[in-house]
């Protein structure tokens, strides 16, 4: 009986400690499952910073496109405005007539008309309302818008700029409303050229035929009003108006040959 009790026990203990063996390798699994977890998740994090850094980064880059949009805008709305008139400096305002007029004409005989913008700007103004009633401010004022319109012609030729272009049309036909004066006729043939660079052909033409016509034709000679008519057939071939120009070829034609 004692032998049979002690194989009970034995079988107890076996059983013990194979439960016991069972358990460490449980324990083991449990570990090593909970290890793989924890070195899963530290794979995750780095994953999951690159993803919130690739997002910030293509929020940052829709941000960057918007902002480079905006000021696309804000460029091409301040470039589509009216130019601010260039500020007269105190020193030329507070010079007499007769120095501004001298200051202007030696930069305008050095070719820099738009350094003598200024100085034609405040004459203007001093002239102001008076070319009507003095004799000196009457043939003064015209010239002046046309060393003015020049400036900005002088502006477009060194930017190739839309504005400078315009103020310049401005000031030329400021001089085209005042009765007919010494700088009519090179009005007339600047803004002609002013519309040629625009492209706008037909304006050209029209406003270079004014010089053909009284009272500028009759200060014109007979190789002057051939180059008029030159320029205006070439105006309208430019713009392919076979119809408008064959008047004026056939001008051009007869002027070149004319009868014996």
């Amino acid at each position: 009986m004692f032998r049979k009790y002690t194989i009970f026990i034995a079988g107890i203990l076996c059983a013990a400690s194979a439960m016991a063996l069972a358990d460490t390798a449980n324990s083991n699994a449990s570990l090593n499952g909970i290890r793989l977890a924890q070195s899963d998740n530290a794979a995750k994090k780095p994953a999951k910073k690159a993803k919130a850094e690739s997002k910030k980064a293509d929020k940052d880059a829709k941000k960057a496109d918007k902002k480079a949009v905006q000021s696309k805008a804000d460029a091409k709305k301040a470039a589509s405005a009216k130019p601010a008139e260039q500020a007269i400096p105190n020193e030329i305002k507070q010079m007499g007539v007769s120095a501004l007029n001298a200051e202007m004409k030696n930069l305008i005989a050095a070719k820099k008309f738009v350094e003598a913008r200024p100085y034609v700007d405040e004459l203007l103004k001093r002239f102001a309302g008076s070319e009507n009633t003095d004799e000196s401010a009457r043939k003064a004022v015209p010239t002046l818008y046309y060393f003015k319109a020049y400036s900005y012609f002088q502006d477009y030729a060194n930017t190739r700029e839309a504005k400078p272009l315009n103020e310049a049309i401005k000031c030329l036909n400021k001089i085209l409303s005042l009765p007919k004066n010494d700088s009519s006729r090179n009005a007339i043939d600047l803004l002609s050229t002013c519309y040629i660079h625009q492209k706008k052909y037909k304006q050209a033409a029209d406003t270079l035929g004014k010089l053909l016509e009284k009272p500028y034709v009759n200060d014109l000679s007979d190789k002057e009003r051939l180059g008029i008519v030159r320029r205006i057939a070439q105006s309208l071939y430019s713009m392919r108006s076979w119809k408008g120009s064959n008047k004026w070829f056939t001008m051009l034609l007869n002027m070149s040959n004319p009868p014996e």
